[in-house]
């Protein structure tokens, strides 16, 4: 079993101008959601290893 998508991702934003405080931080990717394929593809495999 694998996850995967062929959805291209979006080309990041150009900066924008600080009015005023701090720069706003650029989020990476969402970290967790490897772990979370990871459970749900451990899950399932258990249930196969179980109904055999």
């Amino acid at each position: 079993k694998t996850v995967y998508s062929t959805e291209v991702g979006l080309p990041p934003l150009p900066p924008q101008p600080v009015e005023r405080g701090r720069p706003r931080a650029i989020n990476g990717t969402v970290s967790y959601m490897p772990a979370l394929f990871g459970l749900r593809l451990a899950g399932l495999v258990a249930k196969q290893l179980l109904n055999k």
